[in-house]
């Protein structure tokens, strides 16, 4: 089902959004990084134009029923399947930044975790009207989670060779502090007694975005000198708090694959770069 609604909303990139950013990631910031006109990490777009929900329009589960762009949607959880990123301009500190957000699909689908909607948005970010940067994802809304089904003990398997690594795992504090400064009310997130009693996690879960924050560092961080033009994302699986994650890059002549595993060799996330130079 196509979408013609678009939905625009207005924020400005500040340096102390930039900073807690760095912080909550544990990154270092580059030297005069805060600075009016500097460029600002690949993920800042997850702080700007959020969607500013009335507590009394939350689910239990701290998401919203529906907002300006969303539909209603009668499934009880939702999770971030994954999409893509064009990285057209970069954001800068001191910008005014302009987002749309328009609806491109939302279809039904049944599989092995029973019917599920799946929602495809692409966000469109402007700068004085110059596109920076377009991001796809899709939203997939699932129903109850049966615990005994979702939540086993897996076996362990071993990472594949890679040509480049860094490993990271995200605290409870780092978790809460991400969700704050994307404005992320998801309790599984911040609530483990939710995560667990109501959602069947075995704690609390690390935010897609965050995997997809690792994975934009790891390849910034072993590709010095180049840029990050259009990339890949799907999710798989989920990471839980104070989990050590495992970042791996395998580079490529079309493109650098990433992947994100767990200690128990699960492949999490993956990534596959379109477009760098």
């Amino acid at each position: 089902m196509s979408q013609s609604l678009s939905v625009k909303t207005d924020d400005v990139l500040t340096a102390s959004m930039v900073a807690r950013m760095y912080t909550t990631m544990d990154w270092a910031v580059p030297e005069n990084g805060l600075e009016t006109g500097a460029p600002s990490p690949l993920n800042s777009y997850l702080m700007l134009c959020l969607d500013l929900i009335r507590n009394d329009q939350l689910r239990p589960d701290g998401l919203a029923y529906e907002d300006e762009a969303l539909p209603f949607i009668d499934l009880p959880r939702r999770v971030w399947g994954g999409g893509s990123l064009k990285f057209i301009n970069p954001l800068r500190i001191g910008d005014k930044v302009s987002r749309t957000t328009k609806i491109i699909d939302q279809k039904n689908k049944s599989g092995s975790l029973g019917e599920m909607t799946l929602v495809d948005l692409v966000n469109d970010y402007y700068v004085d009207g110059v596109h920076c940067l377009s991001e796809a994802l899709t939203l997939i809304y699932l129903p109850e989670r049966s615990e005994s089904a979702d939540v086993s003990e897996k076996s362990l398997a071993s990472r594949p060779p890679c040509d480049y690594a860094q490993s990271v795992s995200f605290s409870p504090h780092q978790l809460f502090r991400f969700s704050a400064i994307t404005f992320n009310a998801h309790r599984i997130h911040f609530d483990p007694q939710h995560a667990q009693q109501v959602e069947a996690y075995p704690d609390q879960v690390v935010h897609g975005p965050i995997q997809t924050s690792i994975v934009l560092n790891c390849w910034q961080q072993n590709n010095p000198g180049k840029t990050l033009k259009h990339i890949n994302l799907r999710c798989n699986g989920s990471a839980t708090v104070n989990q050590t994650l495992h970042v791996q890059g395998v580079r490529d002549d079309d493109g650098d694959r990433l992947a994100v595993y767990n200690d128990h060799g699960e492949e999490l996330y993956t990534a596959q770069v379109l477009e760098a130079y």
